[in-house]
């Protein structure tokens, strides 16, 4: 019976790696692709601003939101990846991508 759920404790414990070094992996992407973005959504807005003579303050204020929009955004993303390497220290689960930094060297 002990040796069963010893079993069972490694195969959650596998699972649970595996999960959370694939959240890893997906959280690298969301910070790449947001920091595309904060560098594509407000130039657009940017350049709205300039070609439109309509308006300026309502693409201007646009800009700033959407600026704060994306640094929120990337901040949360930063803190959930955080928070999960966190627990898993605390599990004593080792993960392999764990040092990768979620800014790496291909952004």
């Amino acid at each position: 019976m002990g040796r069963k759920k010893n079993i069972e404790l490694e195969k959650v414990q596998k699972e649970i790696k595996q999960f959370s070094e694939e959240m890893h992996t997906k959280n690298q992407k969301r910070i790449k692709n947001g920091l595309i973005c904060i560098a594509v959504v407000p130039l657009f807005f940017l350049l709205l601003m300039f070609i439109m003579d309509t308006a300026k303050v309502v693409y201007l204020l646009l800009w700033v939101i959407s600026l704060f929009i994306i640094c929120t955004y990337l901040l949360l993303v930063a803190y959930i990846d955080d928070r999960l390497q966190t627990k898993m220290k605390e599990l004593g689960v080792e993960m392999e991508n764990a040092d990768e930094p979620l800014i790496g060297d291909d952004v």
